[in-house]
């Protein structure tokens, strides 16, 4: 769960939109079909990272109701 929230996270990810990006500018992939997929990715990505903020922020919940 670390690497998420890392740098390195952040780096390849960048890489992998830059170069989706990229080819598709260049004409290797379709642009509909790269656009269609990187928004989906994207979507999924953020879906989940928000669930994983969601859960760490109801652990901590729990965690403070249990101190007091």
């Amino acid at each position: 769960m670390d690497w998420i929230g890392s740098v390195g996270s952040l780096v390849v990810h960048t890489i992998l939109f830059s170069a989706s990006f990229l080819l598709g500018v260049y004409g290797v992939f379709n642009w509909d079909r790269i656009l269609l997929v990187m928004t989906t990715i994207v979507s999924l990505e953020a879906i989940i990272l928000a669930i994983f903020v969601l859960i760490s922020q109801n652990r901590s919940s729990k965690i403070d109701d249990l101190r007091e």
